[in-house]
């Protein structure tokens, strides 16, 4: 497994299932889990626009929240996704979701 750097530890536990959007908006409603530096900036990027990310590529993204590739996928890591791919796809759950209340 790769090794993340102090400060950069998930806030969910090893092995267990990629967070949904919402379960990582509990977390940050009950300040479990907080963002250091500029993970802040993107993560209230991505929840305000949550279409960057599901429709997106990583660079895309990145390049939206005007950050590097390389800390947009820090910051997925952080988040307790194994890669881009599976952050993406809880977006698209979560829009589907949003879409579904919406039209009843």
């Amino acid at each position: 497994m790769e090794s993340r750097q102090e400060g950069e530890r998930s806030m969910w536990r090893e092995g267990a299932a990629a967070p949904s959007i919402e379960a990582l908006k509990e977390k940050i409603l009950r300040r479990e889990l907080t963002f250091p530096g500029v993970f802040e900036h993107i993560m209230r990027m991505l929840l305000h626009h949550p279409d960057i990310v599901a429709f997106g590529t990583a660079k895309s993204v990145a390049a939206s929240c005007d950050v590097s590739n390389s800390t947009f996928l820090r910051l997925v890591r952080y988040c307790g996704y194994e890669n881009f791919p599976e952050m993406r796809v809880a977006f698209r759950c979560y829009m589907r979701r949003i879409a579904k209340r919406s039209t009843g």
